[in-house]
Parts: C-alpha cells; sequence; structure tokens
C-alpha cells in the first residue's frame, strides 16, 4: 500500500511539472497564431501520439465504438469545453484573475466529485488543504500581475472561466466513473482526437486558417505541449482508475501547478523575475500539501521541503537580473540634489517600487541619518503633463494647476495653456527631475513636453535630471518620418512613428541634433536603467495612462492610434481602448461594441451610446506579431468597407502620420508592403543616426 501511495505522489507530481511547462509554451505558441486553433492542433496531435500504445487498431476501434458514449462525453468536458472556455476567458479577464480561477481547479474538482460522486464526500482534511492551497495561488497571482478590475467583460469572462474549470472537472468524475470503460491510454487518445478535432473546427468561422507558419520556435511549442498533452493526462487518467484513488485528493496536487510554473518562467523568461510574495505563497501550496497527507508527513515534509528550497534558491539568484528603473537607483541621483530646490516632472507612473517618486523624496530629503549628505534639497513644485500629476484627467483634457492634496506641493500643468514652462515657474528652482514612462511612439505627447521642458531649462540656465525607464515598444523602429510642415505637440521631430528608444535615449538626441534651436543645449543627466536592452520585454507597473490600460493595448497603440485621425473609433469608452476599433456604418466586420461615457477615461468617446460594428485585437495577446511594426491592414481594411470613403479621415491624420503620403497612399489603394516600401530608406537614415545617441544594446 505504501508503494502504491509512493507512486501516486511521484506520478501526480511528474503529470504537474508537464503541465506547468505549458505557460510558456503556450505564450511562445501563440505569438505566431490563434488559441482555439492552435489548442486543436495540439490535442489532435496528442491523441496521435498515444495511439500506438493502445494496441491493435483494430481492436482499439472497436472498443471505442462500443463506448462511444463515455468518449464523446469525455471529449466533450475535458478537452472542447474546458479549452474553448479557457481561451475565451483569458481574453477578457485580467491576467491575476485568470490565474486565481485556474489555480482553483481543485476546489473546483472537489466540489464536483462531493456532488456526483457517493464515495468522494469532502472531509475536513480536504477542505482545509484545499482552503490553504487556494491562499497560495492567490498570493502567487498577486505578485505575477496587478491586479485590476473593469466592468462588463470581466464579469462574463469569470462565468466563462469557472464555467470551463468545472467542465474539466467532471472529465475527471467521468474518467473515475467508467472504471470498467476503455483502458486509460485508449481512453485519452481517442477524447484528445475528437475533442481537438472539435476545437479545431470551431476555430475555422472564427479565427480562419492559419497555416502560412514558417518560424522554428512554433513548431517547437506545438511538439513539446502535445508531447507534454500526450503525457500528463495520461498519467492522469491512470491514477483516476487506481483504487481507491479520490478526485478531491488527488486533484489538490494541481496547486503544484502555479509553483512549477512560476519557477519555470524565472529560468526560462528573461525578464519574468521571483519576488518575496510568490515564495510565501509557494510555502502555502506546501502546507496544502502537508495538511492533506498528515497521515504521511515524514515523506511529505520532504516534498514540501524540496519546493521551499528551489523556491528560495530561485528567490536568491534571480532576483538580482531584474530591470531596474533610473527612479529606483537613489544612490545615484541623491547627491545630485544635495542643496538644491527642484522641480520634478512626473506623474502616476513616477514611482519607486510602490511609492510615489513626490512621497518618496519628500522622505529621504528630510532623513538626516543618510550616509550621502543631501541636506538642503527641497522639491519647490511639480510640473504635471497631459493627464495630469496623478493620471486622472483623460485624453486631450485641460490639466489645471493647483496643489497636490496629499503632499500640499505646488502642481504647475504642462498641459492645456502652457505647455511650455515659463521663466516665471523656472524663477524659484535650481534643477527639474524628469521622471514619466513613455511608450515609444512619437505621438504619445511625454516626449513634447519632455522638448519644452529642456527647451525652456537651457534657456534660463537650468539643469535637467532624468530618470530612465524601459521603453515597452523599444524592441523595433517603424514608420513614416515626420515631415516638418506638419509638426505639432503629437510630432514635433523628424523621427518615426516607433522611434525605438528610451525617453532618456530621446533626450540625448534632442540635445545632439540641435533641436531645441538658437545654439541651445541642454545640461542634461541620465540616470539610466539597471539589467535593460532593446529586446528586453518589461511590463509596466503602472499604466501610462488612462486609455493604455493593458500591455497589449500598448503594443498596439502604434498601429491602433492611427483611427483617431479618422471617423472610426479607436475604442475609447469601452474597456478595450486602442485594442478594438468599429463604427456604426462598418460593413463586412462583425464584432460589435457600444462606446459609453466612462468619467476619468472618456467622458464623450465618439458614437457614445451608439452600436459599433468592428475588430477585436485583444485574442494577439501582447503576439510578437506587435513587437515587430506597425500594422497597417487594420487601417487599410477600414477604410476599404467603410461606404463614405470621402469622409473617412479627417484632418487630424496628417498630424498622426507626419506625412500627406500615407492618407494618399490608401486612398489609391497601394498594399501595405508598398506603403511600407517608400518609407524605408528614410527609416535607415534615422536608424543610423539613432545609434548615436543609444544607452542600451540593441
Amino acid at each position: 500500500m505504501r508503494t502504491r501511495l509512493s507512486s501516486t505522489t511521484t506520478m501526480a507530481i511528474a503529470a504537474c511539472l508537464l503541465w506547468s511547462t505549458a505557460f510558456v509554451g503556450v505564450k511562445i505558441g501563440l505569438e505566431y497564431t490563434t488559441p482555439i486553433q492552435f489548442g486543436g492542433i495540439r490535442f489532435f496531435l496528442a491523441g496521435l501520439y498515444i495511439l500506438p500504445f493502445c494496441g491493435n487498431i483494430r481492436s482499439s476501434l472497436r472498443q471505442i465504438r462500443q463506448n462511444w458514449k463515455q468518449v464523446l462525453r469525455l471529449a466533450v468536458f475535458q478537452t472542447f469545453l474546458l479549452y474553448t472556455g479557457f481561451y475565451i476567458g483569458i481574453s477578457m479577464v485580467p491576467a491575476s484573475l485568470t490565474a486565481i480561477i485556474i489555480g482553483a481547479s481543485p476546489l473546483f474538482s472537489a466540489i464536483m466529485a462531493h456532488i456526483l460522486l457517493s464515495d468522494d464526500r469532502l472531509n475536513y482534511r480536504t477542505m482545509g488543504s484545499i482552503v490553504i492551497g487556494m491562499t497560495g495561488v492567490v498570493i502567487i497571482a498577486a505578485s505575477r500581475q496587478n491586479f485590476s478590475w473593469q466592468e462588463g467583460k470581466e464579469f462574463w469572462g469569470i462565468l466563462i472561466l469557472v464555467a470551463a474549470m468545472l467542465a474539466g472537472s467532471i472529465g475527471n468524475v467521468v474518467v473515475v466513473k467508467y472504471k470498467d470503460g476503455l483502458p486509460p491510454l485508449l481512453l485519452n487518445s481517442s477524447q484528445l482526437m475528437i475533442g481537438g478535432a472539435g476545437l479545431f473546427l470551431l476555430s475555422i468561422p472564427f479565427e480562419g486558417l492559419t497555416f502560412s507558419i514558417n518560424v522554428v520556435p512554433y513548431y517547437i511549442s506545438l511538439l513539446w505541449l502535445s508531447l507534454m498533452s500526450a503525457i500528463a493526462f495520461s498519467i492522469w487518467f491512470i491514477l483516476l482508475r487506481r483504487p481507491g484513488i479520490k478526485v478531491s485528493v488527488l486533484n489538490v496536487w494541481k496547486f503544484l501547478i502555479p509553483v512549477f510554473g512560476a519557477l519555470l518562467s524565472w529560468i526560462i523568461l528573461p525578464d519574468d523575475n521571483p519576488e518575496l510574495i510568490a515564495v510565501i505563497g509557494m510555502v502555502f501550496i506546501a502546507l496544502s500539501l502537508i495538511v492533506l497527507n498528515a497521515h504521511h508527513l515524514k515523506r511529505n515534509r520532504k516534498i514540501a521541503g524540496s519546493i521551499l528550497i528551489f523556491a528560495f534558491l530561485f528567490q536568491g539568484c534571480a532576483g538580482e537580473e531584474s530591470i531596474r528603473p533610473g527612479a529606483d537607483q537613489t544612490d545615484a541621483y541623491l547627491p545630485l540634489l544635495h542643496g538644491r530646490k527642484i522641480g520634478i516632472v512626473a506623474n502616476q507612473t513616477s514611482m519607486i517600487g510602490s511609492t510615489h517618486l513626490v512621497d518618496s523624496l519628500r522622505i529621504l530629503l528630510s532623513n538626516k541619518n543618510r550616509s550621502v549628505d543631501i541636506s538642503g534639497g527641497e522639491i519647490i513644485k511639480v510640473f504635471s503633463p497631459e493627464h495630469g500629476f496623478r493620471g486622472s484627467a483623460e485624453a486631450g483634457e485641460q490639466v489645471k494647476a493647483g496643489v497636490d492634496t496629499r503632499t500640499g506641493v505646488p502642481v504647475v500643468s504642462l498641459y492645456g495653456n502652457m505647455r511650455k514652462p515659463s521663466s516665471e515657474t523656472l524663477q524659484d528652482i535650481d534643477l527639474i527631475l524628469f521622471d514619466i514612462q513613455d511608450v515609444g511612439a512619437r505621438f504619445y505627447t511625454y516626449i513634447s513636453t519632455l522638448f519644452y521642458v529642456m527647451q525652456s531649462s537651457a534657456e534660463n540656465g537650468k539643469g535637467v535630471i532624468i530618470l530612465d525607464r524601459p521603453n515597452p515598444n523599444g524592441f523595433y523602429v517603424d514608420g513614416p518620418i515626420l515631415e516638418s510642415e506638419f509638426s505639432s505637440f503629437v510630432g514635433m521631430h523628424e523621427i518615426p512613428v516607433v522611434h525605438g528608444m528610451t525617453i532618456g535615449e530621446y533626450a540625448r538626441m534632442v540635445n545632439g541634433e540641435g533641436w531645441l534651436g538658437e545654439g541651445l543645449i541642454c545640461d542634461l543627466t541620465v540616470i539610466s536603467c539597471e539589467n535593460y536592452t532593446h529586446q528586453s520585454l518589461y511590463e509596466l507597473p503602472v499604466p501610462p495612462s488612462p486609455n493604455l490600460p493593458s500591455m497589449n493595448s500598448i503594443y498596439l497603440y502604434p498601429s491602433t492610434c492611427f483611427f483617431e485621425g479618422t471617423v472610426i473609433s479607436e475604442g475609447r469608452g469601452t474597456d478595450a481602448p486602442f485594442e478594438i476599433f468599429g463604427h456604426p456604418d462598418l460593413e463586412g466586420m462583425d464584432y460589435e461594441f457600444t462606446p459609453r461615457s466612462i468619467p476619468g477615461k472618456s467622458a464623450n468617446p465618439k458614437f457614445k451610446d451608439e452600436q459599433c460594428k468592428g475588430m477585436d485585437l485583444r485574442y494577439l495577446r501582447e503576439s510578437s506579431s506587435l513587437k515587430s511594426r506597425i500594422n497597417l491592414s487594420w487601417l487599410i481594411s477600414a477604410y476599404h468597407n467603410f461606404p463614405d470613403k470621402e469622409n473617412f479621415f479627417i484632418p487630424y491624420f496628417e498630424n498622426l502620420a507626419g506625412t500627406a503620403k500615407l492618407r494618399q497612399q490608401i486612398i489609391d489603394g497601394l498594399s501595405e508592403e508598398v506603403i511600407r516600401a517608400s518609407w524605408q530608406d528614410d527609416l535607415d537614415d534615422f536608424k543610423n543616426i539613432r545609434k548615436k545617441y543609444l544607452i542600451y544594446p540593441e
């Protein structure tokens, strides 16, 4: 009996370890294809892998025909409904909530087993183990994503994910309930092939067909995921069929999946680094397994101990490699503030850890016990850009001057009637500390604010210290170069739409290229980021503006912001600005949404309370295609499907494009590739100039 239990434990841990690799594999695979179709191919292949191990083919087919109802039930619940709901749900729910719901699968399994199986009732030990394990899952999820909640789609997304988890739990019950049916391997093989085929067929009308994928990482991830599914599900089915094994107890081991998933992410993904809170979550999960197997405490102490040792080792060695923005490196710039009267250009993204820069500096400057002498440093005022100091103003809304209610520090608006600091506002300060998170697009106005701050500082003999931050779109350079006649606050200099520089690198270019005018040079210091390159994945801890709430919206922004220069809605007034687009009269597009007034984000969006038809781009989910080039196909498609083409563009389009050519090229029916080729020579020239000012490796 003890040998059997030990074998069960080992096999359960092995299956959970295999499943945990799916987090990284799916992330890689979905960079190149659509989710439901990818899942269908994955599971169909997994079923094929198992088939040769099921014995004689004719005999296997005969057994499947005799037990077709069991196979169909399992395929529907365990594969089709579970993964359809999973892929739909994750596109509607914040990642942290998704992790919690998926991590709660042991709870759902225990509930369904309690309801459907007479010999698998919940007891206090199992319930206690589940509660402790769920606490660990919530803690790990909280460490890996900032919680956010948006009304509407999230509610339905949560219901869909819960329904998917319940479907998978019913699948476990089906395996146990029909122990006299098909052998575990044959049952798994047949249900995976049928469920996978169902997913693939479902994907065709909704996602189309994507057969022209010629990248090695896609096939590696597909091969591994299908092989992993074949092995892990087979192990699980074998365990579920064992005498004395209960669904509720066995599924508690699935609490290990987020633990292993986190550990593997820390190893494989270069900028996914552990935090202490995640380790605390792992402690809770280890405790849940100890509680579950209290009658085998000696053996399970070893298991729990192993988990904790791995967790702390990764916490110790991997944490040192995380990206550190300039603001975090206080020892590098606090000495520069000694005895100085300081003006700070900041907004809601100006954070040192979880505390705002202004709040942190007020404490640090008043601390007389520091080893570095910073006495006499004083924050005199704050300059606020578009969206305001605390980030509560919507795009285009005038930001008023006043006093910050939290600190009592005067706030000077640089968005509205005065976009350039006046000599009067600089008179009582010695230097300006600039700390704002940019997104790397020319028409994102923070770099325009930076230019005016540098120009006014140079005119008035004030120094500027920039606390640099990573560029989330720093992977590439793309788009037409701005022509000087179209210079405006949404594009001031001759750079492409996506410039591929941090705000510190861009400041160096402004100085070096003489853009301040009249021979002016700003006294500039850049506190650079640590452990950052232009290929680094960096997830912004705070949304940079109200209508860029997610990383997907930030990656899409350089492509979908062009819709602001047209009559098409760019999704303002919804939960997915810049991730969807549409118009009440747009033809040939089935996605529907209705913009509404959202105070602080978009009080009066285009087509408020009118139903729009268009496209939903959230399925891309931060795919690699968003990180390599601007996508003009959506803009071109919207133009071709709009009935009133003469009124499609508005004059603001030229300000965004920086040229009159792009509008005419689209009107003339040129393809995306032809349009892209027209700006390539200018882009190459810009890249050569850009090299002189880079701080970080490409």
